[in-house]
């Protein structure tokens, strides 16, 4: 079995980034980890010219550092001021690391494998557990990658410029892409590209 890379997305957002250039679907709440991820997956299925919904075969796998701290912030912030009920569930509910893949999956019918993976290593760990899911049989697709919203925390935990992305690949068993061990040893799923 041989496991290739179908498509790649990498998106480096402006300060006129607009979910709507690569989303048609409304959303009522979206952090910016959330939003960034929708369009880093959106590109790469497009890339790969693939639409949902998707069957038990096809899986995603996310990786971030920090994910959705913001929400999760802005949450606590009002918690302490107005207590439990001046804060919105809807905040709560995209305060968790794993909800931009959650969102991700929602929007595609991903029904197949999910892995959600948190710290510095956190987009290499995804796109790894994607290659694994596909070896082991547990899919024959997957949508993999990570995604880094900027953020107070990011200076508190010591990293040197922060910048915001959202980079994701189209992995597939016996596919007509790239290779992957290859592409992996040439360092092209490493933090910062």
């Amino acid at each position: 079995m041989k496991i290739t890379i179908a498509a790649h997305a990498l998106i480096e957002p402006t300060p006129d980034f607009d979910l709507k250039t690569y989303l048609a679907t409304p959303k009522t709440y979206l952090d910016r980890a959330s939003a960034l991820a929708l369009a880093g997956c959106a590109l790469a299925l497009q890339n790969a010219g693939l639409e949902g919904p998707f069957d038990g075969d096809f899986g995603i796998s996310l990786g971030t550092q920090f994910g959705a701290v913001e929400t999760m912030r802005g949450f606590e912030a009002i918690l302490a001021e107005k207590g439990a009920k001046g804060v919105s569930p809807l905040l709560f509910s995209h305060s968790y690391f794993n909800s931009p893949i959650s969102l991700c999956a929602i929007e595609w019918g991903i029904k197949g494998w999910h892995g959600t993976f948190c710290g510095a290593e956190a987009l290499t760990d995804a796109v790894v557990a994607a290659r694994d899911a596909i070896a082991l049989g547990h899919a024959t697709r997957m949508l993999c990658g990570g995604v880094e919203a900027l953020s107070p925390a990011r200076e508190l935990a010591g990293e040197e410029n922060p910048r915001e992305w959202s980079a994701f690949w189209v992995l597939e068993r016996d596919g007509d892409g790239r290779d992957f061990e290859a592409a992996l040893e040439a360092g092209e799923f490493q933090r910062g590209f």
